[in-house]
């Protein structure tokens, strides 16, 4: 079985290519199985670029296409898939832009088609104001894109409940599959410094938080939390790794003290153990729909490192998750009486209770694990196929 796996995205500039997509794939294909050979088409900003062989994998190659408006993105995906016709018998769509290709290609090709749409595409658009019309018009056919593919992949139960209830699919085509990451090394890279060598450091209640200064990712409500744990103990300490690192660092020096946080960039094989230093990684969401069907990775990133979390009610499964193994703690609203109740608990985290968080969420959201369910979905299509 050959596959295309089309997205949106870029392998050059949106790293979750690599860690999501090209990790798995690698893997997927790594043993004997029913793929035979991948294809992964980006979109590239750069212009057209290709590589026959994947990282000396000869059953993974890559096309990157020149990166235009939509409009035209999807006329090339189009004249792509019609091109390229013979190469495949499966297309693997991740997001939902390149879904209409390939669902044209299933109705005049007769090719199969894996929908993976990692999140609710219209639903994102009208919460961060970027197109109602384009919003719309998916609203209007989403329910032909779900009910016309052949398996769907969602990231959460939450999220199958929600699709397998409005759009009336059966269990049987609809997996979820989460987000996933690796257990984190304990090694420490030699360019990096052990921040817990510090006095200061050394009993320290670490609170973490990694990612961007997007309003979706609510950093004035972790500030505000920051602010308030170094107001009750000066034992609190925080780390905040970010590509914005200059930002970050003036928005704390006027909250924390200055010898209270670390504000530094990290690169893909810094950060686990970075994070394993910690004791807590934050993250909060808004009350929406968008966030209660997600599967947020830098929950996963967290875990795997060992860190407990604190994160806000109602993201996705990862809230339910964190209560039922008692991997940290949930945070009703963003008050501050609640917020003061949860610093109170919050203790340092030792070595065995981080190898148990980091074990337990391995078993669950592995690389490996990912791969095996992938590798189902492939082996049920294939049977179809005849």
């Amino acid at each position: 079985m050959n596959i295309v796996y089309l997205t949106a995205e870029s392998l050059k500039n949106d790293p979750i290519i690599e860690s999501q997509v090209m990790r798995l794939v690698d893997l997927a294909t790594s043993t004997t199985g029913p793929v035979e050979h991948v294809e992964v088409v980006t979109f590239e900003a750069d212009g057209p670029c290709s590589q026959a062989v994947w990282r000396g994998n000869a059953k993974v190659s890559h096309a990157g296409l020149g990166r235009r408006g939509h409009v035209a993105n999807t006329i090339a995906l189009c004249k792509y898939l019609f091109l390229r016709r013979a190469a495949y018998q499966v297309i693997h769509v991740r997001s939902y832009l390149p879904l209409l290709p390939a669902l044209m290609a299933k109705l005049f090709l007769r090719k199969f088609v894996i929908f993976d749409p990692r999140g609710l595409f219209a639903d994102e658009v009208l919460y961060y104001k970027k197109g109602v019309a384009i919003a719309y018009l998916f609203k209007f056919i989403e329910p032909f894109l779900y009910r016309y593919s052949d398996a769907v992949v969602v990231v959460s139960e939450r999220f199958r409940d929600y699709i397998m209830r409005r759009y009336r699919l059966p269990a049987h085509r609809v997996t979820h599959i989460s987000t996933f990451a690796e257990v984190a090394t304990t090694a420490r890279p030699a360019e990096l410094a052990d921040f817990r060598a510090t006095p200061l450091w050394q009993s320290a209640i670490i609170l973490c938080y990694s990612g961007s200064l997007e309003g979706w990712q609510l950093f004035d409500k972790v500030i505000d939390f920051f602010a308030m744990a170094s107001s009750i103990s000066p034992r609190f300490k925080f780390v905040v790794m970010s590509k914005q690192d200059a930002e970050v660092a003036q928005l704390l020096s006027g909250r924390l003290p200055p010898d209270s946080f670390i504000v530094q960039r990290a690169t893909p094989a810094q950060l686990p153990f970075l994070l394993r230093q910690c004791d807590y990684g934050v993250l909060f969401r808004q009350q929406h729909l968008i966030n209660e069907v997600a599967a947020p990775i830098k929950v996963k990133d967290y875990l795997l490192a060992g860190l407990k979390i604190v994160i806000s009610d109602n993201v996705g499964d990862s809230s339910s998750y964190v209560r039922a193994n008692q991997m940290g703690h949930v945070l009703a609203e963003f008050s501050e009486a609640a917020m003061r109740s949860m610093l109170a608990e919050l203790t340092p985290v030792d070595a065995t209770e981080k190898s148990r968080v980091a074990e337990t969420a391995g078993r669950d959201f592995s690389l490996g694990v990912a791969e095996q369910k992938y590798r189902e979905i492939y082996a049920s299509i294939n049977s179809k196929m005849g």
